[in-house]
């Protein structure tokens, strides 16, 4: 007799029990809590060739079914992050410092949120010698150690956030400082325990390691702090494995500049993966959450790439940048523009959006965060709302400071966001009522609330 796929999955879900005599929920066969000996049976039973729209149905089943599984790793965080906040909740509510205020007073709230920046973030100045910026590394991030085939500490440093052009920053980039970049990368290695050759310089990450480069659409080549020979010597000999990633822009973040800029503007941007091994070697196959494909493809899109969400008067953006501020290219008074110092502009013009780090910290499946290229805090926000540690190198002391802030206050803004990780039905309940709650913000009921933080497994029924 012909059995449908589809038939009997229905009825495995909806008829069979587990070994406790409960009934068999779609959620219990997802997360591998039964077995589904029926569909496995009736499948290997056949003795007949079944029709394609069999054949077809098992396909489409089975394809749902490794999303399910694939996805499960993720949602097991999200719960630990879950259990994580609680925890910081109670330490929290514990210590002196919110208890000094009314409780869930906007104070509090603060004090709350500044706490767990202080748990997860940690932001230091940029060190500017080889030997300084070891140190950072030695003292900060010694303890958090990648395994080779199962996570990694992912290593960052952006190009565009590097410095900016005092003049048209909007359109015009900066030039890139080789040299800083070459001390801070072998700074970075050395403290961090990496490969020394007998020239003395440190030329590999340590396994388990992963540096990720992103060339600003430059088409720049980040070769010179991993070359045994200095300069570009023709005995230079390259040390490490590189992968070659190709970011696709979206059309809307291309528009934004282009209507401004003269000319073509690349669409393409690329990445640098660079590890001791290959790559392969070092983090497992995962797909990656917000875009098609895994990390063994080499193309991510699309992307918005735009400014951040950090914005301040041009009088203290000076001293966030102090002599990364530079003056690049032609100048004339035609061509440039006015900017005041009471002048409110993006802290930086251009940076990938904290989603896309979320993105790649989860497909890399990094347990902590290097980032030498701290800009305006999107990868800070991500790695706060997956609970990861973060250590962000920043420009100068001003620039630590004001970021904390900044990070603060986006963190009073994530609690009363509705679907949001970090959503706090508290904060919410202690500043809105429930009309207005409604009406401003939608916030939903606690039932709701639950339903939206929990990780809900797709319909796998065909």
């Amino acid at each position: 007799m012909q059995i449908h796929i589809g038939h009997v999955a229905a009825a495995v879900f909806d008829s069979q029990c587990n070994h406790d005599g409960k009934p068999v929920t779609l959620q219990d066969v997802c997360y591998l809590t039964v077995f589904d000996h029926i569909l496995k049976n009736c499948i290997l039973g056949k003795t007949h060739m079944p029709p394609p729209t069999d054949l077809m149905g098992f396909v489409n089943f089975k394809n749902r079914w490794d999303a399910t599984i694939a996805r499960a790793a993720d949602d097991s965080a999200e719960a630990r992050a879950h259990e994580d906040q609680q925890a910081v909740y109670e330490h929290v509510t514990e210590n002196s410092a919110p208890s000094a205020h009314p409780i869930h007073s906007l104070e509090w709230w603060t004090a709350f949120a500044k706490e767990i920046v202080r748990k997860y973030v940690r932001l230091l100045p940029e060190a500017l010698t080889q030997a300084g910026a070891a140190a950072q590394m030695m003292a900060e991030t010694r303890q958090y150690k990648g395994t080779e085939g199962k996570h990694c500490v992912l290593i960052m440093y952006d190009i565009e956030l590097q410095a900016e052009s005092l003049y048209h920053p909007s359109i015009r980039k900066p030039p890139f400082n080789e040299e800083a970049f070459k001390t801070m990368m072998q700074g970075v290695m050395q403290g961090r325990g990496g490969h020394d050759n007998v020239k003395g310089k440190f030329t590999r990450p340590v396994p388990g390691d992963v540096i990720m480069l992103t060339n600003g659409g430059r088409g720049t080549i980040f070769t010179a702090p991993f070359l045994d020979a200095p300069g570009k010597s023709s005995a230079a000999v390259s040390t490490v494995h590189t992968k070659k990633v190709s970011v696709l822009l979206s059309e809307e973040s291309v528009r934004a500049r282009a209507t401004i800029a003269q000319g073509d503007i690349k669409q393409v941007q690329t990445m640098f993966f660079v590890t001791s091994r290959s790559l392969k070697d070092v983090v497992p196959e995962r797909r990656h959450p917000h875009f098609d494909g895994t990390n063994r493809g080499d193309a991510i899109g699309f992307v918005n790439r735009m400014p951040g969400s950090w914005n301040s008067d041009f009088k203290q953006k000076r001293a966030i940048y102090g002599y990364r501020l530079v003056a690049c290219g032609a100048v004339d008074q035609e061509h440039s523009i006015n900017r005041p110092d009471n002048g409110m502009e993006p802290v930086f013009f251009t940076c990938w959006p904290a989603y896309f780090y979320e993105n790649m910290f989860q497909v890399m499946s990094a347990h902590a965060v290097v980032d030498c290229t701290a800009g305006p805090g999107e990868a800070a926000k991500a790695a706060l709302t997956l609970r990861l540690p973060y250590i962000g190198i920043c420009l100068t002391e001003m620039h630590v400071e004001t970021l904390t802030q900044h990070l603060v206050e986006w963190l009073l803004q994530a609690f009363k966001t509705v679907g949001h990780r970090l959503y706090n039905r508290k904060f919410v309940a202690a500043f809105t009522t429930k009309a207005a709650a409604a009406a401003d913000i939608g916030v939903p009921d606690d039932s709701t609330a639950l339903k939206r933080r929990r990780y809900s497994p797709p319909d796998v029924r065909l």
